[in-house]
Parts: C-alpha cells; structure tokens; sequence
C-alpha cells in the first residue's frame, strides 16, 4: 500500500470515528435536555441541574441547554414563570413611578427577608447563564445576537426578562423594607452619603428616603458585600432595560402590562446615562463582575453607584 492511499484510508477511518463519537455526544446531550425537562416537571430542580452539568460544559453553546439550564437553577430560587405571569396580570402597574413598587407586591418578592437568601442567589446565577451563556462576555443583547441569532436570542431574552423583573422585585422589597401590601418603601435601597445622590432623592416625590428619613437603606458602606450588593441592583436595571428594548412581547395580556413598562421608564433612564462619562459607564454595566471588577480598578466610584441607585432606584419609587 502506497503512502497516499495510507494516508487517505487513514483519514477516512478518522472521519467515520469522530462522525461516531459526535452522534454519540449529541444524543446524550438531547437525552440530557430532555431528562432535566423531565425532572423539572417533577420539581427535582437539582437533579436537572445534576443530568445537564453532567454533559460538560460545551454544551452551552447551546441556547435550548442554557434555557432549561437557567430554568433548573431558577427552579432551586422557587421561582415560576407561571407564578410570575398569574401574579403579573393583577399586580403590575406600568406607571413610572408605580412600576417597582408594584413589584414589590408579589409573592416571590416578599419571601426576601434577608439579604442575598439562596433563593435569590439561584435566581441570580439563572440569569447569569442566560445573559453571559455561550462566552457572551458583554452580558448584553448584541453579545447574545451575535452568538445565538435572531430567533434562539429572542426566547433567551423573554425568559431572562421575566426572571430580572423578579429579582429586581425581590432586591427592592428587602432593601426598601417595603410594605407588602402596597410595595412602598420604608427606607431607601442604599445609604446615601454623597450630596449629588441627596440631591437626585430630593428632587424626587417625596418618600420615605427623602431627607427627613436621613437617607439611610437597607444597604450601606463599601464593603466588598455592600459593593457586590449595590452592583446587583445596577446590573438588574440596566439588564431589565436591555432586555425590554430588545424582545418582542407577544400574547403581552398574559404579561400584565409588562408590554408598557419600557415607555414609561426609559426616558429618564436615557436621560442619566446621557448625562456624562460616568454615569454612561454606570448604565453599560451588564454583569456583576464587571461592575465590581470596575469599582475595584477605578474605573467607576461609589459617588456614582451611589448616584445611579438613588437617581434611577429610590427616585422612582415611592
């Protein structure tokens, strides 16, 4: 046997092995996807999580893996996309300065009674796969589209939109204390101690975290805790924001009106991002790390995670 046809028989029996081992990979990973969906449906959220990681980690490449993935870890927070929706349809109120308050209300939201509870945690980490899933490493809807394509980007969009808003409800009724009855706050979602954010509370309806409360919040000082927790309450927004202006809200009666929400509140949200450098930098924070990451280099200040949090937070909750 010549060299060349060695060669090329060589190749050929490397081919037909590693068009083997690929079918036998895929079929797993399908079988996977379709065990989680399975134990999901039984509400085993850790023995879904337990058959998907179980795949390997190439796997998230793959947007139907990160959503059932997301939905498994969410599933470990207590949260359901039903629960939201039911609640959504007589609790959610689209006015600009109603819109948090109003999430405030619901059910998932008031069972945060401490700072950072593992359900909120997991719920966290579900929309962390979904917005940094397949090394989107912007966080953003761009990073997402050009990873993912159109279609496979909108359904990670609608279901990360719908965990942000309950996680955004959950950050505001702990650290506001809100009332859960009416979601208004008793305190702010951070101490101020900065005059620009005393000013933006000011300027704002009057409530509970206006002067003559001292501006004190549920969250204070710049510990690594208090930094990682006040990036939490900036990433949450800015995604909320991305994320409205980037999916398509269908069938939006069953959303409440989820659909009016982004009118409502993003005028004044360009219009501080608009403002300067700063706080430009403070409103293209799409991940966690990042955010403290940037604190931690200088890139950002906490006059601005001050600022940000009082201007675009308590300021439009009552």
């Amino acid at each position: 046997m010549t060299l060349q046809k060695f060669s090329t028989l060589f190749l050929l029996i490397f081919s037909l092995l590693f068009v083997s081992c690929s079918k036998e990979a895929e079929d797993e990973f399908d079988d996977a996807i379709l065990e989680a969906n399975f134990l999901l449906s039984e509400g085993d959220c850790a023995g879904a999580i337990s058959v998907l990681e179980s795949v390997g980690t190439s796997a998230s490449t793959s947007s139907l893996f990160l959503q059932v993935y997301a939905s498994a870890h969410a599933c470990s927070g207590g949260y359901s996309d039903l629960d939201f929706f039911g609640e959504a349809a007589t609790k959610l109120n689209a006015g600009s300065t109603d819109f948090l308050n109003s999430l405030a209300t619901f059910t998932y939201s008031e069972a945060e009674t401490t700072a950072e509870t593992s359900n909120f945690q997991n719920l966290m980490e579900a929309i962390d796969i979904i917005t940094t899933g397949g090394g989107n490493t912007s966080g953003d809807h761009t990073g997402r589209l050009a990873i993912f394509g159109t279609d496979d980007t909108q359904s990670l969009n609608l279901q990360a939109l719908f965990m942000v808003a309950g996680a955004i409800g959950k950050y505001v009724h702990y650290y506001t204390d809100a009332v859960a009855s009416t979601g208004i706050k008793s305190q702010c979602v951070y101490t101020y101690t900065k005059a620009i954010s005393r000013a933006a509370i000011d300027a704002a309806p009057a409530s509970a975290c206006n002067g003559a409360g001292g501006y004190v919040g549920g969250n204070s000082g710049v510990t690594d805790d208090a930094i990682r927790r006040a990036c939490q309450g900036v990433v949450l927004y800015n995604q909320m924001i991305d994320l409205f202006l980037n999916t398509t809200l269908t069938n939006s009666d069953d959303y409440g009106d989820l659909d009016l929400v982004y009118a409502n509140i993003s005028t004044a949200y360009d219009t501080f991002c608009g403002t300067d450098a700063n706080t430009q930098a403070m409103c293209d924070l799409k991940t966690v790390q990042s955010c403290i990451d940037d604190y931690g280099d200088l890139t950002i200040s906490i006059d601005y995670i001050e600022l940000y949090l009082a201007a675009i937070i308590d300021a439009t909750m009552l």
